[in-house]
């Protein structure tokens, strides 16, 4: 069998461009002699061929008679039955390493001494002398053959296929090499009368016939040291079998499934291709050399793929860009194809726009020479974005490099997780479910999200989730508020016209735009949408995600659920009810402190490079927020001998209220909160009376401390000589404090973090 080149990818090494060859067992057996080291990995894991310290196999060295009746005995497994029979030979003594080699296989009869009682272990052995005993151990004697010796000997061995290949003469020295290649062939000999071959006698064994289709290399969905053939998968024992993807194999199989030896049967025949492109019945491909060919897909016995035979078209469909097409025949004469799937490296996502020098997993771009397509369309690596999910493709010959660029995401809240957090396979977003395609998005719904967490998905080309981040968002021109539905006249169908549905959007500019739609619009009225429109000026809306959690504001810190503002957010606030309703734009300071229902809230967006909100829409949310007044005057309500309530007169922003409260123990000059024409709290002062020294419209400094001021701060001024209060203002109050009257104030606070209420006592 003639050795031949055949580079195998171990791993896509892109970086440096470079291939992971034939596993060498020595290092002065070159690696691409893959057949020569493959017999010699067989032979040193069965026991019986070993190499020198220094990790060489010496392929030319002489080998001596006591290493050849090593060889022999190993191979046979003869057992140390019959040393108690004592020394044999005189230059044999029982403490060499030899003795019982020696021995056993000269009471086996495979091996003679000299007439002088000598064995000469060391003498080198000659080809004649290693042939007769190979053909003593096949169960063969000097009756059965014709000739004289070594003519007889050397003429059965030719005649059992022994010899084929190894150019030695009779009294030749058998040099390592050549009786490696004699003892390999040995094993696959049946003896004498025999069904069954030296290897599987010896070790009590079967040996299968087989066609390899995959390994773990070539397959990660098989277990390390996996090999997958067209009978099973069987667990390899280190043999280097990359190589032999698509051959037809001998395999030495125990009860557990582990292979104890592999022999190639027929490799000379494999034609090894990377598929370019494909159409129905042929595929454009090229060889390890680079040189483009077509491949016809008919006229082949079998088609081999994922260690099954498969119908033609069944193949066919299971072709892709970077595929192998492995063309073979087999001992019988039979042509048949082997598929593998291109190797995947990823996904992987981008954590950045692309730059100059930019890695992905360690992988430099610049440095890839590869095609990349994404979205299923040609690109250049400047055209990959943050979050794009990236895989790395090469064929199994590593000539051909492909990067494929997704940028498919889903940006709404969890709406069920299956089975569990712990152990997710599919996450729903906005009631569709999305199948788990990573590990680091399972740990992330473990570890970090989970029902009703707002989140963005990032999914490969089949809608798999590779991984989970915060909303992913950059840009708010294509969301809007629902305001209205109408119709109007569309003459272009005729001189009558006919009606088309339109939509007004409040848009995150603050305008009001009225779109024609073919969409039925009632069911998005009040409710923030994403919207599209097409050449013809048809508007198309879609849901945005629906918030299922509390909304919690924090003037002090400028956040909304302990999220920062950006400097550029975009707040809008929608009321109305119904087919009518209104949108404003309104500042992040307009906006009440504290925690409301998820109700308030109908969509935030979060901004894709800084994670902090970009936008925030509302639900009537400015009607929650509290006005403020103080306490003039109460007037008790009794029942039945009891105060059940108060009517209380207010003075505020609004200026005088009469409020009736259930709220006992009221009493003039409380400052209270109001809302929806209710006193919500009792505020208490955040200082005690003290001079205010500096005021603007943001802060006041009163005792030397300095507070932020609510947007809506309320000022009152309470003359007490009058028991009068008003409305002042903060201009009035640094009048007074320019003047030194101000040394009286008290500040009051719904939160302890903004001043709702100055009262300034004259």
């Amino acid at each position: 069998m003639k050795s031949k080149i055949f580079i195998v990818l171990c791993v896509f090494m892109i970086i440096a461009g470079t291939m992971t060859v034939a596993y060498a067992s020595y290092r002065d057996i070159p690696s691409y002699m893959t057949d020569e080291n493959l017999m010699l990995q067989r032979l040193s894991k069965l026991g019986i061929i070993s190499g020198f310290s220094d990790g060489t196999f010496r392929p030319n060295d002489a080998v001596t008679r006591a290493q050849f009746a090593k060889m022999i005995t190993t191979a046979l497994k003869i057992s140390s039955t019959n040393l108690s029979k004592g020394q044999l030979f005189q230059d044999v003594p029982p403490h060499e390493w030899y003795y019982s080699y020696v021995t056993e296989a000269a009471l086996n009869g495979l091996i003679y001494g000299y007439s002088d009682g000598t064995f000469k272990p060391n003498k080198s052995i000659s080809y004649e002398e290693g042939l007769a005993i190979i053909i003593r151990a096949l169960g063969y004697s000097d009756s059965d053959l014709s000739g004289m010796w070594p003519a007889n000997y050397i003429g059965k061995a030719s005649e059992l296929g022994l010899t084929a290949g190894i150019l030695l003469n009779p009294g030749d020295k058998l040099d390592r090499k050549s009786a490696a290649q004699l003892i390999d062939r040995f094993l696959l000999l049946n003896k004498k009368g025999s069904q069954t071959t030296v290897i599987e006698s010896a070790n009590n064994m079967s040996l299968r016939d087989c066609i390899i289709t995959n390994t773990s290399k070539t397959d990660n969905t098989l277990s390390q040291d996996d090999v997958q053939t067209n009978i099973g998968i069987f667990k390899n024992n280190g043999y280097s079998v990359d190589e032999l993807i698509g051959d037809e194999v001998k395999i030495l199989v125990d009860d557990k499934g582990d292979i104890k030896a592999i022999f190639p049967v027929n490799q000379d025949s494999r034609k090894v291709y990377t598929v370019d492109s494909y159409i129905t019945n042929q595929a454009n491909v090229h060889d390890i050399n680079g040189k483009k060919t077509t491949i016809a897909f008919g006229g082949y016995s079998n088609y081999y793929y994922n260690g099954q035979s498969v119908q033609m078209n069944a193949f066919i469909q299971s072709i892709k860009i970077n595929s192998t097409l492995i063309k073979n025949t087999d001992s019988q004469g039979r042509s048949y194809m082997v598929l593998l799937d291109p190797h995947i490296d990823g996904p992987y996502i981008s954590s950045s726009d692309y730059y100059p020098g930019m890695s992905i997993n360690g992988i430099k771009l610049s440095n890839t020479n590869a095609e990349v397509i994404k979205n299923g369309s040609k690109a250049s690596v400047s055209d990959i974005k943050k979050y794009d999910v990236v895989k790395f493709s090469s064929d199994f010959m590593n000539t051909q490099k492909i990067l494929y660029v997704y940028d498919n995401k889903v940006t709404g809240n969890i709406t069920a997780i299956t089975p569990d957090s712990y152990a997710a396979s599919q996450v729903s977003v906005n009631g569709v479910a999305y199948n788990i395609g990573s590990n680091t998005a399972q740990d992330k719904l473990k570890n970090l999200y989970g029902i009703a967490s707002n989140v963005t998905l990032l999914l490969d080309e089949n809608n798999n989730v590779i991984d989970i981040v915060p909303p992913v968002y950059s840009d708010t021109s294509n969301i809007a508020v629902v305001l209205k539905a109408g119709t109007e006249v569309d003459y272009s169908a005729g001189p009558a016209g006919g009606a088309i549905g339109t939509v007004t959007l409040f848009t995150t500019s603050g305008q009001q735009v009225t779109y024609k739609t073919s969409q039925d619009v009632v069911p998005f009225l009040g409710k923030a949408v994403f919207y599209t429109v097409d050449g013809n000026g048809y508007v198309k809306l879609d849901a945005v995600p629906l918030n299922m959690s509390d909304v919690s504001i924090d003037q002090l810190h400028d956040t909304i659920n302990g999220t920062a503002i950006s400097p550029d957010a975009i707040f809008i606030d929608v009321s109305g009810s119904n087919d009518q309703y209104t949108a404003k734009l309104v500042r992040f300071s307009d906006l009440p402190e504290g925690t409301f229902g998820s109700d308030v809230l109908a969509y935030k967006l979060i901004d894709s490079n800084f994670g902090d909100v970009r936008l925030a829409i509302f639900n009537n949310i400015l009607a929650l927020k509290p006005s403020f007044g103080v306490i003039t005057g109460v007037t008790p309500i009794w029942a039945n001998g009891s105060q059940i309530g108060s009517n209380v007169t207010v003075i505020s922003v609004n200026g005088i209220e009469k409020i009736t409260t259930n709220i006992l123990n009221l009493k003039a000059g409380d400052v209270v909160s109001i809302s929806n024409q209710l006193i919500q709290t009792r505020l208490n002062p955040i200082q005690r009376a003290a001079q205010a020294t500096a005021v603007d419209s943001t802060r006041i400094k009163v005792d030397d401390k300095v507070y932020s001021l609510a947007s809506n701060v309320l000022v009152i001024k309470y003359d007490s000589n009058d028991n009068n209060y008003s409305i002042s203002s903060l201009a009035e109050l640094n009048s007074m404090i320019q003047k030194g009257k101000a040394d009286n104030v008290l500040l009051y606070s719904l939160d302890s973090n903004y001043v709702n209420v100055i009262l300034i006592n004259e």
